[in-house]
């Protein structure tokens, strides 16, 4: 019986992991959550709710309805809350120190989810606001998607809902401030792009405000209903150039509320630039900008089959699936696809959409707003590139 647990558990959990990595959701950096955090989402639903899950798409159904409806910040524990009992082989200094770290429920924490061992702390404390908004939202479209596949209907399709989603993101929104991180060669874009990625969180927490303007000018206190932030926890590769550029771009994406009808954000994006200012291990080449992109002319990425049959073989074999049915439905699928066919009904599955191949271009469609861009660099341009580096 716990084998079966074990092995209900790992397919639910890389079912998780995969949904959020298609959402864009999945990153612990930007503020999202990471591995550790889903796993022990996962667990608490497992543990709390075994008598009401008998096999794996039941508990992922079981997981969503419980997280898109969860009131946080109330904190998530698999043990009993508070249960932080000193350890009879600690020191005092030990105990001392480690007390400083354990979570306290009057903390700002937005998404507690508590660690299972002493000290108990809170494993997504990066979460912020707008990544939580982002997250619920997500997990309860699922919800609903997992809802009728569970029910055997003509949405029975585990390979839709593992697509990629970029393109919906991009289609939901309008307005977005894009992120392009340059540098020369893979290696310095890469320690560039990660230094620049874990302050987009910040900056996706600072945008939810301004300097507004319009016809019904809002108080400083209704200030972050007129601007909503949706971060994405993708990175987009640009063109590089025959120089050697390697370029990338992040993007958050806004929302306003009614009655806006001018922001500037510029002052929201000073405080990022400052930050970004601080990498130790900045190099010639390096650069970051920052601007206001309008209308949906982004195009999202196209995917390409073949990551995860496994894991829809397992969903499906645990729904106890009728052979011949699942094996007929499993062929036209496939030859749809065009995939090969696997004889046997204990083979049946379902093509997933793999790993994202992102294109090379994203493409931008500009248009003339009222809207004042979003422009900054965060440093100077090639000429007073010495003389900057010799005041620092």
């Amino acid at each position: 019986q716990f084998l079966i647990f074990i092995s209900r558990y790992r397919t639910c959990l890389r079912a998780v992991r995969l949904w959020a990595d298609r959402c864009g959701i999945y990153s612990n950096v930007m503020g999202f959550m990471g591995g550790v955090n889903w796993a022990l989402l996962v667990a608490n639903v497992m543990i709390k709710y075994t008598s009401e899950v008998s096999d794996a798409p039941t508990l992922l159904l079981k997981f969503f309805d419980v997280y898109s409806t969860w009131n946080w910040p109330d904190p998530v524990s698999l043990t009993v809350q508070g249960a932080t009992a000193v350890q009879p082989h600690l020191d005092a200094a030990t105990v001392a120190a480690i007390d400083g770290s354990i979570w306290n429920p009057g903390s700002r924490h937005k998404m507690p989810i508590l660690t299972c061992t002493y000290p108990a702390m809170n494993s997504a404390y990066n979460v912020g606001t707008p990544q939580l908004r982002r997250m619920v939202s997500e997990m309860g479209k699922a919800w609903n998607e997992v809802r009728k596949i569970t029910k055997g209907g003509e949405s029975d399709d585990w390979n839709n809902f593992f697509r990629e989603r970029d393109g919906e993101f991009f289609a939901a929104h309008r307005a977005f401030v894009e992120v392009r991180v340059t540098a020369l060669g893979a290696e310095q874009h890469k320690a560039w792009s990660r230094w620049i990625e874990r302050w987009v969180r910040v900056l996706a927490v600072d945008l939810e405000g301004g300097d507004c303007s319009g016809a019904d000018k809002p108080s400083a206190a209704a200030l972050e209903k007129d601007v909503r932030a949706y971060p994405h926890a993708r990175s987009f590769r640009n063109n590089d150039d025959a120089s050697g550029v390697v370029s990338s771009s992040l993007y958050v994406a806004l929302k306003f509320g009614q009655g806006v009808e001018e922001i500037d954000l510029t002052a929201k994006g000073r405080p990022f630039l400052r930050r970004v200012r601080q990498f130790d291990g900045w190099m010639e080449g390096m650069d970051c900008e920052i601007r206001c992109v309008h209308g949906r002319g982004l195009e999202a990425p196209e995917a390409r089959i073949g990551a995860a049959k496994e894991l829809a073989r397992r969903l499906r074999a645990s729904r106890k699936w009728s052979g011949a049915a699942a094996a007929k439905e499993a062929a036209a699928k496939e030859a749809a696809a065009g995939v090969s066919t696997v004889e046997g009904s204990d083979a049946v599955m379902a093509v997933l959409a793999g790993v994202a191949e992102v294109e090379e271009t994203v493409a931008i469609a500009k248009r003339k707003v009222e809207t004042p861009q979003l422009v900054g660099h965060p440093f100077p341009k090639r000429k007073k590139r010495e003389k900057y580096i010799h005041q620092i």
